[in-house]
This record gives C-alpha cells, sequence and structure tokens, in this order.
C-alpha cells in the first residue's frame, strides 16, 4: 500500500505547518524592518539640527546619508549576532531539558550553518533596507531650513 495515501491528513498538517512557519517568518521579518526603520527615523529627527549644521560645514549629502546608512548596518549586524547566539543557546537548552521518557533529547542539538548564514543575511538586508529611508530623507535636508527651525 502506499505510505502517503494512508498518511495523507499527517503530511496536510505537516504541510501546513510548514506554510505557517514561513508566514511567522516573513511577519517578523516585516516587523524587524519596520523597528529598524522606526528607530533610524526618530534618529533622524534627533539629529537633524547636526545635520543641518554638518551640510552648511560643507558635508556632502552621500555622507549623510551614510551615517544613518551605517548606524542601519550596525544595528543588523548587532541584532543579527544576538539572535544568532540567543537561538542557538535556546536551542542547546531546549535539547538538553525537554527529553523523552527515556533520557533521550525531543530533540537533538545540531546547527545548520547554512540557516544561520542565510539568517544572519537576511538581517543585515533587512537593515539596510530600513536604513535607506532615513538616509534619503537625510541628503535631502536644506540645511538654512533646518538650523533656522531646530
Amino acid at each position: 500500500s502506499d505510505w502517503k495515501a494512508e498518511n495523507e491528513s499527517l503530511l496536510s498538517g505537516l504541510s501546513g505547518q510548514s506554510a505557517s512557519s514561513y508566514m511567522i517568518q516573513v511577519f517578523v521579518l516585516l516587523a524587524v524592518g519596520l523597528g529598524i526603520g522606526a528607530v533610524l527615523a526618530v534618529s533622524a529627527v534627533q539629529k537633524s539640527r547636526q545635520l543641518g549644521i554638518l551640510k552648511a560645514m560643507g558635508i556632502q549629502d552621500r555622507d549623510a546619508s551614510r551615517i544613518f546608512l551605517y548606524q542601519g548596518i550596525l544595528l543588523g549586524a548587532i541584532g543579527a549576532a544576538a539572535g544568532t547566539v540567543l537561538g542557538v543557546l535556546f536551542t542547546y537548552a531546549f535539547s538538553k531539558f525537554v527529553q523523552n521518557p527515556d533520557g533521550t533529547a525531543l530533540v537533538p542539538f545540531s546547527l545548520d550553518y547554512g540557516f544561520i548564514a542565510i539568517s544572519v543575511v537576511t538581517a543585515l538586508l533587512a537593515a539596510t533596507i530600513a536604513a535607506l529611508v532615513p538616509a534619503r530623507a537625510s541628503s535631502r535636508l536644506n540645511p538654512i531650513e533646518v538650523i533656522r527651525n531646530g
């Protein structure tokens, strides 16, 4: 007999679980991107006077935008590093403390370096993309207006 036909409901459930897992990852990525964008937008507003002074002194628009781009990349790198360390620690703890009745790990501890690399790159890309909006906005600041209006 065909095992797929016999376990059709199980396979359907696993497929649905996989799809919902991807949806959760997409929403988390979207939330992270919006969070970083909001932090950098607030930072841009708070630093607009300083940027106006720097621009009045001759700083180039691309250099002004690089400030926020680098800040976004730094936030992404710190977040990716912290997320990787915490993820590995929690996975290890889960494998040690959640066990079968016979004492073996319910979920054996293993690291998928490819998945970790993809996650880190995705975090850095999301942070960089989120930083582009405030970076572009800072390059469009009119120094005289910013200094005059504070």
